[in-house]
């Protein structure tokens, strides 16, 4: 079963993150998000065609994606550093812990 969720454009232009409007549907494994336990959660608590996650970005889900689809293997030397900025950040609201020890590992590698 595939759920739907749309994420927000992010503008990175500004010294805040500011989310300016819904922006991209993703269509997802259930499974693979019924994982981690804010998904759980949120599926439990309501039931949507469309689920709006308004503190996420279609970059940051985008490399969440990457993240569960390569969970055993996931490469994150490969991003720069704004992505693993965001990946701190998706990882700590999503709560991630392990995504959050890898990303924030790299970042201090990386400064």
């Amino acid at each position: 079963m595939s759920i739907k969720i749309q994420t927000m454009k992010l503008n990175l232009n500004e010294p805040f993150l500011t989310y300016t409007e819904p922006s991209k549907i993703w269509i997802i494994d259930k499974e693979k998000l019924y994982q981690f336990k804010f998904f759980k959660n949120l599926f439990n608590f309501s039931k949507k065609e469309i689920y709006q996650l308004y503190e996420i970005s279609d970059k940051e889900m985008e490399l969440f994606l990457d993240y569960i689809n390569n969970i055993d293997n996931y490469n994150i030397k490969k991003l720069n550093l704004n992505e693993i900025m965001l990946l701190i950040k998706l990882s700590d609201f999503l709560i991630i812990p392990k995504l959050l020890n890898i990303s924030t590992n790299e970042f201090f590698k990386k400064l």
